[in-house]
């Protein structure tokens, strides 16, 4: 005897073993309850999940001061910071 619920169960093995599960009639005399036990409740899935927060460490924001901004020319910006105006190159001789 199988029920609704292990129709499919029981149907997915006797495919994987290739024969049939022959099934016996029940006593006469067996008595057979309609209440379910402990076992047998289905109070849905237990399942629950757990939401994992966000990895840190090498996949976190740069902190402002460590951000690299393109100036352009390394050593143009450095001399711009150090003498505080830009120097001009001179004209060009021929």
């Amino acid at each position: 005897m199988t029920t609704e619920a292990e129709r499919p169960a029981r149907e997915a093995i006797e495919a994987l073993m290739q024969k049939k599960i022959p099934l016996l009639p029940l006593p006469d005399d067996l008595p057979v309850s309609d209440q379910l036990i402990e076992d047998e409740r289905f109070t849905g899935p237990e399942i629950q999940l757990k939401l994992r927060p966000r990895p840190t460490g090498a996949f976190h924001e740069k902190k402002a001061k460590n951000k690299k901004v393109n100036l352009g020319n390394k050593a143009k910006f450095l001399r711009e910071m150090k003498y505080k105006k830009p120097i001009k190159k001179g004209a060009k001789r021929k």
